[in-house]
């Protein structure tokens, strides 16, 4: 791939993206109730985590292509949430829960692996129609 090509298919990754993460950050202005507070509060984290300024070069060229579909995975479980939020809430404390039994591993330099596991976990639980970037590259081989 030329490197007009590889940078047009980048920023058109990015700005899909970035239009789906407002749409996100949009979803989450609209939840009040103190019930899911803890469950607003992760989800803006994890999109603020994943698009912020600079968020192109942090990801790279081959994590980009992901990127939409953490996005997209963020805004399926607000979707879910206002139905159960009890559900939303146990599946955040696993994800919780697996961050502090590694957090050593995914602090070091090394981690940056581990970071997108558990973004393809968080996916595979609250969204799993999405599914996970194993199964979606079987799928465009076949």
């Amino acid at each position: 791939m030329g490197c007009a090509t590889l940078a047009t298919t980048l920023m058109r990754q990015a700005s899909g993206v970035i239009v789906l993460a407002a749409e996100v950050s949009a979803h989450l202005a609209g939840f009040t109730a103190p019930k899911v507070g803890p469950s607003v509060t992760d989800a803006a984290r994890q999109l603020g985590a994943l698009v912020h300024p600079g968020f192109v070069s942090d990801t790279g060229a081959e994590r980009l292509a992901h990127l939409q579909r953490y996005v997209a995975g963020i805004e399926h479980r607000l979707t879910k949430l206002r139905e159960k939020p009890e559900r939303d809430r146990q599946l955040m404390d696993r994800i919780h829960g697996i961050e502090r039994r590694f957090a050593d591993v995914l602090a070091s330099p090394d981690g940056a692996e581990g970071r997108w596991l558990l973004e393809e976990l968080r996916v595979s639980l609250f969204a799993q129609h999405l599914r996970s970037e194993e199964h979606t590259s079987e799928l465009q081989s076949h």
